[in-house]
């Protein structure tokens, strides 16, 4: 199967189940979570966000081991180099990244400051009631440098067709949600323009 890699915040859930054949029972027999939404699995099975080594490495071990393999996420940085580098040295490989590097931030912001990591999770947030500190940019910015050590033939969130996608895309103004809104859009600039 293919293993997509991808900088978080770039689609790549979305991106994932559109591409994915029927696998949610080998997902399932690997432990997977579920999402947010409780109805898609997260194929993120071997980041750090959730699970200790031990899951890591019992995850993988059964992974290398199928004759049919469910298709995974892998964030790098969020995850071990071996991991990485065996997906891209066995498996094939999709690059996902977004080209609008002031949006990938924001909604990471959104994210990270609501735990509203899936598309299904709703929450009222009033304008102005985010801030986005600026470790939080540093440290998100190193995980999009880490996916471009590896990456090559990037696709990106922005050339994809959603319209027959089980996930949707979010359509929403993001910006007024931050009251550090023009410092966050400087430092994208500074980095990224």
């Amino acid at each position: 199967m293919t293993c997509l890699i991808a900088t978080m915040r770039s689609g790549s859930t979305a991106y994932a189940e559109m591409i994915a054949k029927d696998d949610k029972k080998i997902l399932q027999k690997m432990n997977a979570d579920l999402l947010q939404d409780g109805e898609h699995y997260d194929r993120e099975l071997f980041d750090f966000f959730y699970h200790d080594y031990s899951t890591h490495e019992s995850r993988f071990h059964h992974y290398t081991h199928l004759e049919v393999k469910p298709l995974v996420k892998i964030i790098p940085g969020l995850c071990k180099s071996k991991y990485l580098n065996y997906f891209i040295k066995n498996e094939k490989c999709i690059f996902l990244d977004r080209r609008n590097k002031l949006e990938q931030f924001l909604s990471y912001g959104i994210a990270k400051y609501t735990g509203a990591w899936s598309t299904h999770y709703h929450k009222t947030i009033e304008a102005g009631e985010l801030e986005f500190l600026y470790a939080d940019f540093v440290y998100f910015k190193t995980t999009i440098d880490e996916f471009y050590k590896v990456a090559n033939d990037v696709t990106y969130y922005e050339d994809i067709d959603f319209n027959n996608a089980r996930i949707q895309k979010n359509s929403y103004n993001k910006k007024k949600l931050f009251s550090n809104y023009k410092e966050i859009e400087s430092w994208v600039n500074d980095v990224y323009n």
